[in-house]
């Protein structure tokens, strides 16, 4: 979200800069549909593949409808439309998947709070690093980009590392199996 104009510039050009705003409003729909993405594995391991069904077809016949109404305001209208349709859906589906699992919605919305501050914090940290780095640097030219993603992210696994154990551990492990033999 916060780095879309660098990584817009630099991989696009100049000319693609009307996608930026929509690419960052984009952002809270990607971020929902990662959130979401292992509901069908959970209804088919509680033997309710019907749930699963019906909700693909809600989805296909109602996705239509906010992106028509967004299509009238251009691609921003589109981007809104279409992340405030995933916050509806992630909201009535996952008290659905949730009373499957007897998961109360608080207690499964806890436990994105480490990540919530990482990534929070993480965004911060690129606001910062630009904001420093825009006197100095020749905006459009990678190096704001890549010391923002690279300090942004190393305080964000700091961070994990200090709030969240278990995710660090996750992290370490899926390290060590992408990386055989560098991390022992």
């Amino acid at each position: 979200f916060v780095l879309a104009p660098e990584f817009v510039y630099i991989f696009y050009g100049q000319r693609w800069a009307p996608v930026i705003v929509p690419m960052q409003i984009l952002c809270v729909a990607g971020a929902i549909r990662s959130i979401m993405h292992n509901n069908g594995a959970i209804l088919y391991a509680r033997l309710r593949p019907d749930i699963a069904f019906r909700w693909a077809l809600i989805q296909l016949v109602t996705i239509p409808v906010p992106l028509f109404v967004g299509a009238s305001y251009g691609l921003v209208g589109i981007a809104i439309a279409l992340s405030a349709t995933f916050i509806l859906y992630f909201v009535y589906i996952q008290s659905v998947i949730n009373s499957q699992i007897s998961l109360r919605f608080s207690d499964y919305l806890r436990g994105f709070l480490p990540m919530v501050v990482g990534s929070i914090t993480l965004g911060c940290a690129c606001i910062l690093t630009k904001a420093i780095l825009a006197s100095t640097i020749k905006p459009g030219n990678g190096i704001t980009l890549i010391t923002a993603a690279l300090l942004g992210g190393l305080l964000y696994l700091v961070l994990i590392r200090l709030i969240d154990r278990s995710s660090w551990n996750e992290i370490v492990t899926l390290a060590r199996n992408v990386l055989p033999g560098k991390l022992q």
